[in-house]
């Protein structure tokens, strides 16, 4: 993926991406950290719309801390062990499964809305359509209407 092109929009959300997983002590680039870093830039469209339904970037860092905390303790982690099992400072994320999927989402969302390239927009969509990954499993639990939003994601 590192040695593909991006397009001139998609180039700073992808890189920004990176720097959101350091900072995150993530061991891997996820979907999450994309929407992250859409959310970070307020000037953008689909920031815009999910901060009109209320989710905007404070409301997803809770939701994704929460989701952490349930996901340790499903596995029996409670959160003072939490911190033990981050990344220390990895030189470089590793690309994960649920990034590449919501990017291949995105380029698909891209197509139907007659783009020749991604943009942000395409990113949230394609985010909003994990189904297992965290973005998918937050959006379940706290009950997010995700078809309204892809409605307003699609009319922008």
């Amino acid at each position: 993926m590192a040695n593909q092109k991006t397009p001139d929009q998609l180039k700073p959300i992808v890189e920004g991406s990176i720097d959101t997983a350091r900072e995150d002590r993530a061991r891997s680039v996820e979907s999450e950290h994309l929407l992250l870093t859409v959310l970070a830039q307020e000037q953008l469209t689909a920031t815009k719309i999910l901060a009109a339904a209320g989710l905007d970037f404070s409301w997803w860092q809770q939701a994704l801390e929460r989701e952490r905390i349930q996901s340790l303790a499903a596995a029996g982690i409670s959160i003072t062990d939490a911190p033990r099992i981050r990344a220390e400072h990895p030189s470089r994320p590793r690309w994960g499964a649920s990034v590449k999927s919501c990017l291949k989402r995105g380029t698909a969302y891209s197509k139907v809305r007659g783009h020749r390239r991604m943009d942000d927009v395409d990113v949230v969509l394609g985010a909003l359509d994990g189904r297992f990954d965290a973005v998918g499993r937050i959006l379940n639990r706290e009950h997010v209407d995700v078809a309204t939003l892809r409605s307003k994601l699609l009319a922008a």
